[in-house]
């Protein structure tokens, strides 16, 4: 069994996400993928959408996508979403044997050793690594490049692991990020290119963002 999680503030969803996740998909066929929303990040400051929004609008984002699961366990916690947390209720839920996945942009691979028991995440799952513009440049712990090095094996050969490996996948680059999209909507341009259509919608009617 393989299962891939995706987690994020989700603020918005947009067309980068949908991408990375229909990506995934094509190259993996897993039977389901997680997306999980976080209720309060641990390394960005405070959000700008309620949780209750973003989940409506990863709804929204993936309605067509019967693979895709909005797992709102983190959202409903109430508390500070560590990734730890999620992953170890989740490899209680489906079992040792399963090969469970976490789906990561490169520039969140690369800080990932200032993640909240980095090294306990990964006794739990496998990393999957997309590629980011600009991600390249960013600095890389000593310490996690070396576990890369040792640890990473062939995207399609993930599956035959459970956890502890590290997977870097052939997919496109791209630029979208949350942050931008918000600006845009700010300043008056959104541009909605970089939004599923159902999402920029709900954004309108909601006023959210301006």
């Amino acid at each position: 069994m393989l299962l891939v999680l995706f987690g994020g503030s989700f603020d918005p969803v947009h067309s980068a996400h949908v991408a990375l996740v229909n990506g995934v998909s094509a190259l993996l066929s897993p039977p389901q993928i997680h997306v999980l929303p976080c209720h309060i990040p641990p390394h960005k400051p405070g959000l700008h959408a309620s949780a209750a929004h973003r989940v409506a609008m990863l709804r929204l984002a993936f309605e067509q996508a019967p693979k895709v699961v909005i797992d709102e366990r983190e959202v409903l916690s109430g508390k500070v979403s560590y990734s730890i947390d999620t992953v170890m209720a989740i490899r209680e839920e489906v079992g040792a044997a399963a090969s469970v996945c976490f789906l990561l942009g490169e520039d969140s691979w690369r800080n990932f050793s200032t993640w909240h028991r980095w090294q306990d995440i990964l006794q739990q799952v496998n990393i999957l690594v997309a590629k980011r513009p600009g991600a390249e440049t960013m600095p890389f712990d000593a310490a996690l490049s070396r576990y890369a090095a040792k640890h990473s094996v062939p995207y399609d050969e993930i599956e035959r692991h459970t956890h502890g490996k590290v997977a870097f996948l052939p997919l496109p680059e791209n630029d979208v990020a949350s942050t931008s999209v918000r600006e845009g909507i700010k300043g008056g341009q959104p541009q909605h290119s970089d939004l599923p259509t159902p999402v920029a919608d709900y954004i309108h009617g909601h006023a959210l963002y301006c």
